[in-house]
């Protein structure tokens, strides 16, 4: 029998200010590369939809680069792949992601010769598993939100651990990294602001295995500065479950909206059905968003996804 894989689920609560989001027009990919290891600019990279037979484009000399996807005659909601090439970098695959509207899609690349973005997982069991379900570099520009995360060592023994970052726009292995030895008691700290081998701009997820010993893990939301400043914490989980009940989501209450998170914890895709319900419960069922998660780690965001309720 199919085992049905468990989920969790994140809640955030943010205010909107200055009214509802505007999202620009057209189809198009857009995005900067950057050397991972530095963090530098790269220039000349070339750019290519699907097989690199061709390059669409190429980045200028900020490393920017954009496809313009309305003059290949695109519609909302196709898929899209593209790859990364420069002579003396590893050639980088972007994995499929869904374009509706303009998407932002940065990419590292490694020098030849260094370790790779996502080098093979440990096929052992782990000791334990922790799921972050949202953690972020400069999401939304430089004074956007960042997700800093502790994970400690809780027992008695030392700890390897094994971080693997995956990308929200797809779903898939973006990024992964070992921690050698991490001793009993000790902690471990990421800031992904200040990791070079992680696209700017960009939402993840992040699985961390831990192999010898049992860890807890924090991770550290925070946005803006001084007026503007936003912060919350929650913790890692390490285990989900089928059915999730969340008592208080709003879409534009006075202002505020509650994205929704739901994160796969297990070995097989999940197929997730998100509804809602009138506060007061008169109104019935309102909105149902169906999704399929990939196993092992991956994500969606619900955010405004449900419509109002219909008028009486």
């Amino acid at each position: 029998m199919r085992r049905i894989p468990a989920i969790a689920v994140f809640v955030v609560a943010s205010a909107l200010v200055g009214g509802s989001r505007v999202t620009a027009a057209g189809e198009d990919i857009h995005g900067y590369v950057t050397d991972g290891a530095t963090g530098a600019a790269l220039a000349d990279v070339c750019v290519a939809l699907g097989p690199p037979i061709v390059c669409l484009t190429r980045t200028n000399s900020s490393g920017f680069y954009r496809i313009d996807l309305e003059a290949l005659t695109a519609q909302p909601g196709q898929q899209w792949d593209m790859y990364f090439l420069k002579t003396g970098y590893q050639a980088t695959y972007s994995e499929t992601c869904t374009v509706t509207g303009p998407v932002t899609f940065s990419q590292p690349l490694m020098p030849a010769g260094q370790r790779a973005l996502c080098p093979t997982a440990r096929t052992d069991p782990p000791t334990q598993a922790v799921y972050l379900a949202n953690v972020t570099k400069t999401l939304g520009g430089a004074s956007g939100w960042q997700t800093p995360f502790i994970v400690q060592n809780t027992a008695s023994a030392g700890a390897s651990l094994e971080v693997t970052y995956y990308r929200f726009l797809t779903g898939k292995r973006a990024v992964r990294r070992t921690v050698a030895s991490l001793a009993p008691g000790t902690s471990f700290a990421d800031v992904p602001n200040n990791d070079h081998d992680l696209p700017g701009d960009t939402q993840f997820s992040v699985v961390v295995r831990s192999f010898g010993s049992s860890v807890v893990s924090v991770a550290n939301e925070h946005a803006g500065s001084g007026a503007r400043a936003e912060a919350l914490s929650y913790v890692g989980v390490g285990s989900g479950a089928t059915s999730v009940f969340l008592p208080n989501i709003t879409r534009r209450f006075f202002g505020y909206v509650t994205p929704i998170i739901v994160q796969s914890l297990g070995t097989n895709e999940a197929n997730v059905t998100a509804r809602s319900t009138s506060f007061d419960g008169t109104g019935g069922t309102v909105a149902a968003i169906v999704m399929q998660l990939a196993s092992g780690g991956d994500n969606a965001m619900i955010h405004e996804g449900f419509p109002p309720p219909p008028s009486p």
